[in-house]
């Protein structure tokens, strides 16, 4: 995905592969964020790559894993 300058996104390509996760095995995050691109990885299959040009674009911050709505979940980390 591309932002572009004036905020419109772009579809530049796919990620991703048709693999599963199950929930109740440990999985492997890895996420890159360098300058205006970030990259989200889980166990080594690129599932989100971001390039942000929109010059309101954040470049500071702090990173957060969100849980989604719904029943409830559990996160571990090791």
């Amino acid at each position: 995905m591309v932002v572009n300058t004036d905020g419109k996104k772009q579809v530049a390509g796919k990620v991703g592969n048709e693999a599963n996760l199950v929930g109740t095995e440990w999985n492997e995050l890895r996420i890159v964020a360098v300058g205006n691109r970030l990259i989200h990885q889980v166990n080594g299959v690129t599932t989100s790559d971001i390039t942000d040009n929109h010059p309101k674009a954040l470049s500071k911050g702090i990173v957060a894993l969100q849980l989604h709505a719904g029943p409830p979940m559990k996160a571990e980390f090791r």
